[in-house]
């Protein structure tokens, strides 16, 4: 299974299958590091920690019979674990933004815990200012900021030796969505000077140490990697082992 240490033999798996009205779907669980293994009727594999997999169940309504089952099959393993949940916190600052994290350094879980953040700044340049903004929450975000952009219809062009093509509108509305896990963004797109207006709300990652590049894609993005460097020495220092 991907992103499990070659090293790691301690990996008993469950196994639960079911046929629901949307197909036949097969679960893993390797309760050890809390890691599963989804797959969908279509052959589509779906993998990551149970942390990330619980807190995506709770605000995805799209296939509660599917929810139901998955929530059961995972409630049953750990009752039959009877695991309790005892997590450090620390806080730290990367690049001006203050974060935290919370880790059972027994179980390997993780919580990343990220502030509420406004941000301003010229289309062009917002990957240069926030590098992770195509990766957070699988693509979702920067897929709403395109479409409320298309939706001004503002006429973009890069090309920096042709001027910018503008419309004679003035638009700075911010309209707010509610996305993945139950987060709360607002997206804003002056087209006139071509400037995103982004109020991202406060948000918690769900994860396990094995599972950190599934859970949370921009987590080696984040301030151009330094954020990785500094939560990695932070679990190293208190005696969990990274990869």
């Amino acid at each position: 299974m991907k992103d499990i240490p070659k090293n790691y033999t301690n990996t008993n798996s469950l196994h639960f299958e079911t046929d629901l009205r949307s197909g036949h779907y097969s679960l893993e669980l390797i309760p050890d590091i809390y890691f599963y293994k989804l797959t969908f009727p279509n052959g589509k594999v779906k993998e990551g920690s149970l942390q990330a997999l619980t807190s995506s169940i709770k605000y995805d309504p799209t296939n509660p019979e599917l929810n139901a089952w998955l929530l059961k099959s995972i409630n049953w393993e750990e009752m039959k674990q009877g695991r309790k949940e005892n997590k450090q916190k620390k806080e730290f600052s990367v690049g001006g933004r203050n974060y935290s994290i919370s880790f059972d350094n027994g179980s390997g879980e993780i919580d990343l815990h990220f502030p509420h953040m406004m941000v301003v700044s010229e289309r062009r340049n917002l990957s240069d200012m926030l590098p992770e903004i195509y990766y957070v929450k699988r693509g979702v975000l920067s897929e709403l900021i395109t479409s409320v952009i298309a939706e001004s219809g503002a006429v973009i062009n890069d090309d920096e030796d042709s001027a910018p093509i503008t419309i004679p509108q003035f638009n700075d509305e911010i309209k707010y969505f509610e996305i993945l896990g139950g987060w709360n963004v607002g997206i804003g797109y002056n087209p006139i000077n071509d400037v995103l207006f982004l109020d991202l709300d406060s948000r918690t990652e769900h994860t396990h140490l094995f599972a950190l590049p599934l859970d949370v894609p921009e987590f080696d993005k984040l301030n151009d990697g330094e954020y990785q460097e500094v939560v990695f020495q932070i679990l190293v220092d208190n005696d969990m082992h990274v990869q």
